[in-house]
């Protein structure tokens, strides 16, 4: 009975992703307009239309802590809205073709407010701008 117990209570640790896959050396800021905002558990994400090199326009999803976290740092559904200019410094996947998407962790306003968007255990080691 224990064991299943420990299993139980545990496993949603041990299936969280790690950060290592990221290059938490350097942010990388991604401006774009706020097309889709996802609420959810244990990640909520952002997707921004951007204009790349070439000049054309692309959606790019960033991921976000969960909402708990968020609103517990003063950013709740009412600080960003679709259509909304944003700039999202983020940390980039060491291999993007395997790692997925870019991890953000400060939120920029066009009114210059600053939120922490980054998962809470990461705070500690992550670098600031």
């Amino acid at each position: 009975m224990a064991i299943v117990v420990f299993t139980f209570l545990t496993a949603p640790l041990l299936s969280h992703h790690t950060m290592a896959v990221y290059d938490q050396t350097t942010l990388i800021s991604i401006k774009g307009v706020v097309s889709k905002i996802e609420w959810r558990n244990p990640h909520s994400w952002i997707t921004l239309t951007v204009t790349n090199a070439d000049g054309k326009t692309v959606a790019q999803q960033i991921e976000i802590a969960g909402p708990r976290d968020l609103m517990e740092r003063g950013f709740d559904r009412t600080a960003l809205q679709i259509g909304q200019t944003v700039t999202l410094d983020s940390w980039m996947p060491k291999n993007p073709g395997l790692n997925g998407q870019p991890i953000g962790r400060m939120l920029i306003l066009a009114d210059g407010r600053r939120f922490d968007v980054s998962e809470t255990n990461w705070l500690a080691t992550a670098p600031l701008r």
